[in-house]
């Protein structure tokens, strides 16, 4: 019986004549595990979250059977996914031990997007000695990664005519990258009157 463990007897019959002897039936074990198939990404980009789905790994019995089992989330430690380079995922089963390895790259800027406008949004046609104010204001730098990182907005990033009364279109630059947003420009109007040199001083009669 070779589902019995233990000592077991074979008889031959043949011819006649029978013929015994004794093999040893021992029991199924695993002896090892192996990975059977790698999860679906293997690449990754910092911070995103590691996701172990399609990994399956064969655990190896010593009849030479192997069976695919996926891999689930308490057969390994979720690896450090803040800094770049290879990353060995270590899955353990069943007291045995084997690994993949996945790799992360930094990310990289994929364009920009207006975070908060400047507090000024209003400015006269043309005025003396005016300039554009980017106080109060941010853009986020948008990364490949779906993350976002706020920047101050300097007026060094911006370009807009203000000698144009109407909605202008502020465009601002950063690293390659655009976007806009409008402020107003105001026409200038007589406020008042003055004197540039008087006249001589005439007597009329």
């Amino acid at each position: 019986n070779k589902d019995s463990v233990g000592t077991q007897t074979v008889t031959v019959t043949f011819g006649g004549r029978t013929l015994t002897f004794q093999v040893t039936v021992i029991e199924k074990v695993m002896t090892g595990i192996e990975i059977a198939s790698n999860p679906a990404k293997m690449e990754y980009i910092v911070e995103q979250t590691f996701d172990i789905s399609g990994a399956q790994i064969n655990l190896i019995y010593n009849d030479g059977e192997k069976v695919a089992v996926p891999v689930t989330e308490d057969m390994f430690t979720a690896p450090d996914m803040t800094t770049t380079g290879s990353k060995e995922i270590v899955i353990s089963y069943g007291g045995f031990e084997t690994s993949l390895t996945i790799s992360v790259r930094d990310k990289q800027a994929v364009g920009i997007e207006m975070n908060t406008l400047p507090d000024q949004k209003e400015y006269l046609e043309n005025k003396v000695d005016q300039t554009f104010s980017a106080e109060g204001g941010s853009i986020n730098v948008l990364y490949d990664n779906g993350t976002k990182e706020a920047v101050t907005l300097t007026a060094a990033m911006c370009s807009v005519d203000l000698t144009t009364s109407g909605e202008q279109t502020v465009t601002v630059t950063y690293n390659g990258f655009t976007t806009t947003f409008t402020v107003t420009v105001n026409p200038k109007s007589v406020t008042a009157v003055e004197w540039i040199e008087e006249p001589a001083v005439l007597e009329m009669k």
